[in-house]
Order: C-alpha cells, then structure tokens, then sequence
C-alpha cells in the first residue's frame, strides 16, 4: 500500500469502473455509475470457469459481441457519467482498458485529451491493430483458446480463422456502438476506426507504423538502438591506424585493353 501511495502522492486520478470501491487512497477518486455496475453484475454471475473446465464455451458468440454496445449503453445512460462530463474537468492524460476500449475512446475523442492502452487480463489485439500495430492472425495466438507459440500448420490455420472470427465480431459491435455514441456526443464524433481518427492518421496509412511514429513522435526501440550500434561501429573503424593507409587511397589502375566498337556477338 505504501509503494500505491507514493506513486499517487504528487497526482490527483479518476478512476472510472464498474465494481464498487473496495479501499480509499488519498489522491484518487472512484466513479462507480449504477447503471454499469448493475449490467456487469449480470455477467458476473455467469460460471465462466465450470464452462472452461467441462470444454464448453464461456459465452455465446452472440453475448461477446453485444457486451461492448450494451456496457457503453448503460454506462453513458447513468446520471452520475452524465453529470461527470458536465462538470467540465479537465485531465493530463487517459488510461484506457485494452479490452473493449472503444466506449472510452468517446471520452478521449470528447475531453480531446491524450491516451494510452494498458495491458489486461484476456488482452486482444484488435485494438492495437486498428491503431497501426502488427498483429499476424497465424503468429499472435488468440487470448479465447489454449494456443501458444508453440503451433502447427494445422493449430496456425484454426489460430488464423477466430481471429478472422473475432474480427468479424469486433467489426459488428463496433458498428452498432458507433450509433451509441453518436447518440450521446453529436453525429461529429469519428467512424469505426475512431483510434485512427484521434491519431490523426488517415485510414490509408493504418498499416504504415512508421508514419503513426513519426506524427505521434513515437521512437521506434528496436530501429533506435540498430542506428546507435552503426554510428558506434563507424566510431571504432575511424580510429583504426590503417584507415588513411595507402591500401585505403591509392586506388589500382585498369589493366587490360578496351574493345572499341560494335560488339562481336550480342
């Protein structure tokens, strides 16, 4: 707890969740819309791991995707998220929930606020795909089944169908979340690919990671430390003894006799 409150010492957070407060640091106010609480009770009382454990699924395909739209629903119907965003506060920085992000992105787009994804238990890349990274349907095992990197053809084959599955789902609940938020901000708000638009990357650039770095000014590690490894090993040779040596500036002559003219043969 001590480690929790020095890192909140110097900063006032609001935290936004469906669960109920459980403890109290100072610094850090909790919201709790009713609305929300009450609909994420209702899965809750799902038996998600008994399911797991007789090989069944968790959930109907049909309830994963009405999860998103309905939970955005509930949670910008709630009186105390209504009265939140009248109030008119204003924030240095939004931590969203990599899993179903796209409600709060309505948030993001309407406190015109930066933001950043965290990584969650059950993390899916679709997110961050749409944001412009990566993410191989045959390479990235999904987080709904027991794939791991050790795979097959076969288990790469079944990986590639659901997250073509899970695509497809994301693209449905997307489109009909769309209507809910633009029910609640204003028909202005961004289409479906709305991380796009709060980049400020156009949807033809969605695959170009190095355009998303450079308008975010976001540094690419890897190609970071490969330029600094270079402009190291040109340092070493320029203070090597034999590199202004007569081996390196006395270049040979052409030996041999030029044919001049048409060639013989083509």
């Amino acid at each position: 707890m001590s480690l929790i409150y020095d890192h909140f010492l110097n900063h006032n957070i609001t935290l936004i969740s469906p669960f109920s407060p459980d403890f109290h640091i100072e610094g850090l106010e909790e919201i709790v819309p009713e609305g929300l609480n009450s609909f994420v009770r209702g899965y809750m009382t799902l038996d998600l791991v008994g399911a797991r454990m007789r090989g069944e699924e968790p959930l109907p395909y049909k309830d994963i995707i009405r999860y998103g739209y309905e939970a955005c629903e509930a949670f910008l119907s709630d009186y105390e998220t209504r009265s939140f965003l009248r109030s008119g506060r204003s924030y240095d920085l939004i931590i969203l929930d990599g899993a179903y992000p796209e409600c709060a992105l309505g948030l993001v787009y309407r406190m015109k606020v930066p933001f950043m994804y965290i990584n969650t238990v059950g993390f899916y890349a679709g997110p961050t795909s749409i944001s412009g990274s990566p993410a191989p349907y045959s390479v990235t095992p999904i987080f709904a089944k027991a794939f791991t990197d050790n795979m097959g053809f076969v288990d790469r084959a079944l990986n590639a169908f659901w997250h073509l599955g899970a695509m497809l789902g994301h693209r449905i609940s997307v489109t009909i979340l769309q209507g809910v938020l633009r029910k609640h901000f204003g028909p202005q708000i961004p289409h479906r690919a709305m991380e796009i638009s709060m980049l400020g990357v156009s949807l033809r650039d969605r695959i170009r990671n190095v355009e998303i770095r450079r308008r975010t000014r976001v540094t690419d590690t890897a190609q970071r430390v490969a330029k600094q490894k270079w402009q190291w090993a040109g340092n070493i040779v320029r203070r090597k003894d034999g590199r202004w040596g007569p081996k390196v500036l006395e270049w040979p002559p052409r030996t041999g006799k030029r044919c001049v003219g048409r060639p013989p043969t083509r």
